[in-house]
């Protein structure tokens, strides 16, 4: 797939025009393999200010699918979000928009991976394995009226995280600037 392919399932024809958090969840949540070609094309044309927005509503969205007992896969998440926004914060040093578009692409594949949390009906259903995007859907319905479920995410708390070095004086320049857009907002 090529960028002009992947703007086209995106709906969006420029890559200045991925800002939405639901750009990201289309990207992140299809169960078609990512390329990493065309998803580093997609973000090196992405507004920085507009991606980091994005990678913000996205992760708050998808905790809001973490049962509140799971206390593991949320700190995960919350780490991955971090990772993501500093990696985009330096997208310009290095080979950091590089490491930054494998991790998209490594955390869809681990997103969508069948079979990795184990959930359970209350009411004494067999146990059964969904994605962990399944899962944390399945937790969603609940609150809808649907059945109630233990969810076992063990199997997923092996996300290899990448350590990247970030320099202090960058690290505390996003902090102050996250600080300042909340004192705006």
């Amino acid at each position: 797939m090529d960028l002009s392919a992947l703007l086209k399932q995106l709906e969006i024809e420029d890559p200045q025009e991925f800002v939405y958090m639901e750009n990201l969840a289309e990207l992140l949540e299809s169960d078609k393999p990512l390329e990493e070609g065309a998803i580093f094309s997609l973000f090196q044309g992405a507004p920085r200010d507009g991606v980091t927005t994005m990678i913000q509503e996205y992760f708050e969205d998808l905790l809001t699918g973490v049962p509140d007992d799971s206390g593991d896969i949320y700190l995960l998440l919350e780490k991955i979000k971090y990772l993501w926004l500093g990696l985009w914060q330096q997208r310009d040093q290095g080979e950091n928009l590089r490491d930054f578009v494998s991790e998209i692409v490594g955390f869809q594949g681990w997103l969508t991976r069948e079979n990795q949390v184990i959930c359970q009906d209350v009411q004494g259903g067999a146990a059964q394995g969904y994605s962990l995007l399944e899962a944390m859907s399945l937790f969603r319905l609940e609150g809808l009226g649907g059945s109630e479920y233990h969810y076992d995410f063990d199997l997923c708390l092996d996300y290899p995280i990448e350590e990247y070095q970030m320099g202090f004086v960058d690290l505390a320049k996003g902090s102050l600037d996250d600080d300042r857009d909340e004192i705006d907002g």
